[in-house]
């Protein structure tokens, strides 16, 4: 009898033994097939953002040779060029996967590229991202420096460059930007001299395959608030171009009974002179369309006149000669926007002062001649000579908009994305 109640007990045990087991088995097989999921989810997602990482190296790789390498010997012809990389490896010899490139109108302006990236997954199956861009030829700004001397800078006596964006908010003198960037395409010892307390706000660049430390002298207590840095390539200082049209209006003669005038139309002029304590009006042009002052010979601001771009118009002057600015004479830009202000010399245009405690918001490119900017100066936008000095007391505030102005620019032999966009997987 006692061994009977023995094996029942040891029996019963067994039974509920099974019984739990079954129960956790139904309450964790879900739980394990959920975690299943979850893994092969969390392993597709992984492979996913990897095929998309090897189609944007593919775009990656595409770029630099179409920059600085050679696609011709890649396969197709001049309408479409393929190139498969498999193994696609990291950096440690792993294979990554593959990736399939394809460039579309390879010599043309407009260029496509499409890149794929291939990843196994399960068995036979495996996971694509395909990566496309549209690529155009780059441009760079005249005016993408506070500062360009194309064969040297001198700056002295705590005169200083700082940035802002015109696009986003006014100079703030009390909030300045730290993108006052100066630059020179000459090689030549000291050809950027930095004297007497002067703060540069901004890298500063000296020319190709040079020693910025040579280049560059910083003396006196004169501060460099950035790096020193080489241009990869000399930045190109093309000739302004004369514009062709425009109504000839031979001299330009200050009406003898006004002293305010305003002048609503481009024109073409010998010589252009406003008499002192005059005012000349500028109204009408936007930054991409600007109203065209072409002067041939001689413009001249006698003493304490003063030149006023209106609210919302916009003024380019392209000069062959002098342009003589007397004391206490102005040019006023009421947008407060340098792109609205544009003052471009000639090869033929001569070395250009502006008088001590002179306000200017606008944009200097003269690469044939010396612009000076005398003591007290405060210019916001953008100075580009072939030298450039800058007096004591004075202020570069660099506007960064105009790093981007299509308008002053010229294209570079390489291209650069316009447009991005993922495909859908089919």
């Amino acid at each position: 009898m006692t061994q009977n109640k023995g094996h029942k007990k040891r029996g019963s045990v067994l039974v509920v033994s099974l019984m739990a087991t079954t129960v956790m088995l139904i309450i964790a097989l879900p739980l394990i097939t959920k975690v299943s999921v979850q893994l092969r989810g969390t392993e597709k997602s992984f492979k996913s953002m990897k095929a998309l990482y090897l189609a944007e190296a593919g775009i990656e790789r595409a770029i630099w040779e179409i920059n600085y390498g050679d696609i011709s010997g890649w396969d197709g012809d001049s309408d479409e060029r393929t190139m498969t990389i498999s193994p696609f490896l990291t950096s440690g010899g792993n294979d990554a996967g593959t990736v399939e490139i394809t460039v579309i109108n390879p010599s043309g302006e407009v260029r496509i590229i499409e890149a794929k990236g291939i990843v196994p997954f399960v068995g036979d199956l495996n996971l694509n991202k395909t990566v496309r861009v549209a690529l155009d030829q780059s441009k760079e700004s005249f005016f993408n420096y506070g500062i360009f001397g194309n064969s040297g800078i001198e700056i002295h006596g705590n005169a200083y460059t700082d940035s802002f964006n015109s696009d986003e908010d006014p100079y703030n003198p009390s909030d300045p930007g730290s993108k006052g960037k100066i630059g020179t395409n000459s090689t030549n010892a000291s050809a950027i001299r930095l004297l007497n307390n002067v703060v540069v706000n901004g890298n500063v660049y000296s020319g190709p395959s040079s020693d910025p430390e040579t280049v560059v002298s910083i003396e006196n207590n004169a501060e460099v608030n950035g790096s020193l840095s080489v241009l990869e390539e000399a930045k190109q200082l093309p000739s302004v171009i004369l514009p062709e049209g425009l109504p000839d209006y031979w001299d330009w003669k200050y009406p003898v009974e006004e002293s305010d005038v305003t002048i609503t139309e481009s024109g073409k002029y010998k010589n252009f002179k406003i008499p002192s304590d005059k005012i000349l009006r500028f109204s009408g042009g936007t930054v991409e369309d600007p109203l065209v002052i072409h002067v041939v010979y001689e413009m001249i601001l006698d003493l304490n006149s003063q030149i006023i771009i209106e609210e919302n118009s916009a003024v380019e002057f392209i000069l062959e000669g002098n342009l003589k600015i007397d004391d206490y004479a102005r040019f006023i830009n009421l947008n407060l926007n340098p792109k609205a202000l544009c003052i471009l010399g000639a090869d033929s245009f001569e070395d250009l002062e502006f008088v001590s405690n002179f306000q200017f918001y606008g944009t200097l490119y003269t690469p044939h001649a010396c612009i000076t900017l005398s003591s007290n100066a405060d210019f916001f936008g953008s100075v580009v000579a072939d030298y450039v000095n800058i007096s004591s007391n004075s202020g570069i505030h660099f506007d960064e908009y105009l790093k981007d102005w299509d308008r002053h620019s010229i294209l570079l032999d390489t291209f650069g994305v316009a447009a991005w966009q993922e495909k859908r997987s089919q």
